[in-house]
């Protein structure tokens, strides 16, 4: 344990004496969201933190500092979820420390007044044509923010890359407060099936925030004014409140975030029938070399060689090519809201960039400021663009 929080930049002096207390919040999940949020913003980094004195250990509670071994007396927990002994009522650790879980959506982060506008000037960059009295009014941010996940290392087998599930986190930053939110299943339905709905909940911080395997956090940054802001908040908390039903084809991460795009007067279709889907998932001829090379001399030999029988002979062949596609789409269609649609628009965007995971969780909210960090950024969204788009 030790270890582990001095590799997070936590020094309990002393540590063995606070055994009881640290394995308790470990344990309870707490931890990981304090570590987690520590990192996420200049004013989180002096909030969320373990003070000491010489026989407490104190963290936030309801906005103020309380030991947590009086937590451990008044609280309980199962499956890394926390509940009060007394009223069983869930708590959960957010931006004002330990809270009640509500059927409202909680700010997670505060941003001081210099990242706010860097993530503004980043977000402005969504849209086209900005004129400066519009600018002005852009004073909140919507993110929509994925994890790829590539899976087939292989060239040969890349485009395979897009039929692997992404999911989509919501945060929504109003008067400089972090929101943070995504599609979760009940513990009860762990498994939403292709076509079995299940009951599912919006997050009160989404589940992907500090999950640190990722080989790049994408995110897409849009400025929008402060009605757009209410608007897409006040609907967060309308699905928050009375819940939703969800499967992994018709309604999932992807769609509520379109969902929530459509109240900020963005319109995106990401519906794709899933013979398509699976079409788009097989090797590019490109990527196989011997294909490739037999097919280059055959297209430079219908060049070099004009008769009309040789012609025909050739656009027979391409018909060939062809009959699976073809196959695919006389079948019929079933369409699936793809996350790998969402992507590939997120990719298009000039606000879009990539964060990469440090050694600690971070939720990465703001744009990458170092001049490698922006490099790497600009590879990552080549390399998937060459996945997504390709």
């Amino acid at each position: 344990m030790d270890y582990f929080l001095k590799a997070h930049g936590f020094i309990i002096p002393n540590i063995s004496d606070h055994y009881d207390d640290l394995k308790f919040l470990k344990d309870s999940g707490i931890l990981l969201k304090l570590i987690g949020l520590h990192k996420s913003s200049d004013i989180n980094f002096e909030r969320h933190t373990i003070y000491v004195d010489p026989t407490n250990l104190f963290i936030l509670k309801d906005g103020k500092y309380e030991t947590v071994a009086s937590i451990r007396e008044s609280f309980e927990y199962k499956n890394y979820c926390l509940y009060h002994k007394e009223t069983k009522k869930e708590w959960i650790y957010l931006g004002d420390g330990l809270v009640e879980k509500t059927d409202k959506l909680r700010s997670v982060a505060e941003l001081t007044d210099d990242e706010m506008e860097t993530l503004l000037t980043n977000g402005r960059t969504f849209h086209e044509d900005l004129t400066e009295e519009r600018s002005k009014k852009l004073t909140c941010a919507l993110q929509i923010v994925m994890n790829p996940r590539k899976i087939f290392f292989s060239r040969l087998f890349k485009n395979a890359n897009t039929a692997c599930p992404v999911h989509c986190t919501i945060r929504l930053i109003k008067d400089k407060m972090v929101h943070s939110t995504g599609l979760g299943v009940k513990p009860s339905d762990k498994i939403a099936s292709v076509y079995k709905f299940v009951q599912a909940e919006l997050g009160d911080i989404d589940w992907e925030e500090f999950r640190n395997n990722h080989e790049g956090r994408l995110t897409t940054t849009i400025a929008i004014d402060s009605k757009q802001a209410e608007s897409a908040l006040n609907y967060l908390n309308e699905l928050k409140k009375n819940g939703l039903s969800t499967n992994g084809s018709k309604r999932n991460c992807a769609s509520i975030g379109v969902e929530v795009l459509e109240k900020i007067g963005i319109d995106l279709n990401i519906k794709t029938p899933l013979f398509e889907s699976i079409w788009k998932a097989v090797p590019s001829r490109k990527d196989i070399p011997v294909i490739n090379s037999i097919t280059d001399g055959m297209i430079w030999l219908k060049d070099a060689i004009t008769p009309n029988f040789v012609k025909k002979t050739f656009s027979i062949l391409g018909s060939l090519v062809y009959i699976p596609k073809k196959m695919f789409n006389m079948l019929p269609t079933f369409n699936i809201q793809h996350p790998a649609v969402m992507a590939d628009w997120m990719l298009q965007k000039k606000s879009t960039y990539v964060r990469f995971r440090h050694d600690s969780p971070d939720m990465l909210i703001l744009p990458p400021q170092n001049p490698n960090d922006r490099v790497r950024s600009d590879e990552k969204i080549a390399e998937w663009k060459e996945i997504y788009q390709g």
